[in-house]
């Protein structure tokens, strides 16, 4: 047996030692089971947040079990009792890495611990990465709800503003826009009838064709222009005169001012054929085709009840190139061909495409 000083000084040493051991070493009040985390303990990453003092103090009491699923997840069941709390929460959380699943888990603790973490810390790390399976957490106790600050829903940024925004569908071109094409470029058809009267004998009718090219101020057409006969006596024998009558092809360009469905051509145009001259009340009539050709100058209107259609009121003044004249032997001169003339005639234009 060991002297009595001996016996003091070890029993001196041995409270020593206890007196000295650190308050880490303190139970923790949380039991984890299950398979381990090579990355991360749990106990830890919850020091990271609150000290055992405050999960102490709060009475807070964990149990947890870290299991991997056969699709390779990693599933943390989690029961948090609290001292006062009326039932212990129970939470779930799934994660693809354990890490993860660890952090997420600590971090729920640290704030069933202290609630103010809630609103102003956040973990280092996601919770939870994205993974086909969705974390499940059931709601919070009562308690927690209370204890923890209600916190303001982040606003839409911009940005998921215009992401989540479906596209606008492309409005459709109004009615009096220019036909499509290359750079507003369509075809003109046209076809009309009218007046025409100073050049040839008395007024008469006259019928215009048109095909050509169009823009959004300008147009260009190749015209073809046919008036119908007129008669001219003679002043010494009225049973004796000529039947006129006229042909031309020519060419016209426009310029288009416009306003809304309205346009309102300016033309000039150069034409050339023939005038007619048919003689009658005489034993030996015939008929002489005599050279025409005129420029011709003019204003117009055209309206537009639909982009492809149009109807066309255009007028003009014209000024021959040649005053050709008709005689009869013995009865002097029976028409010579005037020096202006004008016109005036409506037509039915179709544009494409």
């Amino acid at each position: 047996m060991l002297p009595p000083p001996v016996l003091f000084a070890l029993a001196c040493a041995l409270l020593c030692s206890v007196a000295s051991t650190p308050a880490a070493t303190a139970p923790t009040g949380i039991d984890v089971a299950g398979e381990p985390c090579p990355g991360a303990r749990l106990e830890d990453r919850v020091r990271q947040f609150v000290s055992a003092e405050q999960q102490a103090r709060a009475g807070v009491v964990v149990e947890a079990h870290l299991r991997r699923l056969d699709d390779g997840q990693w599933q943390l069941d989690l029961v948090i009792d609290r001292e006062g709390a009326a039932d212990p929460s129970a939470r779930k959380l799934v994660a693809p890495h354990c890490e993860t699943v660890v952090d997420a888990a600590a971090f729920v603790i640290a704030v069933a611990v202290d609630p103010t973490l809630a609103a102003g810390t956040a973990p280092r790390e996601a919770p939870v990465e994205p993974a086909p399976v969705e974390p499940t957490i059931p709601a919070p106790t009562t308690d927690e709800r209370r204890a923890a600050p209600e916190s303001t829903p982040p606003s839409t940024t911009r940005e998921e503003t215009r992401r989540v925004a479906p596209p606008a569908e492309p409005e459709p071109p109004p009615d009096d826009a220019p036909p499509p094409g290359r750079k507003g470029m369509h075809g003109i058809l046209r076809a009309g009838g009218g007046l025409d009267g100073g050049a040839l004998p008395r007024v008469g009718a006259l019928f215009e064709g048109a095909i050509g090219v169009g823009g959004r101020w300008f147009r260009a057409e190749l015209t073809g222009i046919y008036r119908l006969q007129t008669i001219e006596r003679s002043d010494t024998d009225p049973t004796v005169g000529g039947r006129f009558s006229m042909w031309a092809f020519g060419g016209r360009g426009c310029g288009v001012p416009r306003r809304g469905r309205v346009e309102f051509p300016v033309c000039a145009g150069l034409e050339g054929g023939r005038m007619v001259a048919q003689g009658y009340g005489l034993t030996m009539a015939r008929t002489e085709r005599l050279p025409w050709g005129a420029a011709t100058l003019g204003p117009g209107v055209a309206f537009k009840p639909h982009k492809n259609i149009a109807l066309v009121l255009q007028a003009a003044i014209g000024f021959p190139f040649v005053r050709s004249r008709l005689t009869i032997e013995n009865l002097g001169t029976i028409h010579r061909t005037g020096p202006v003339f004008g016109r005036l005639w409506l037509g039915f234009e179709g544009r494409f495409p």
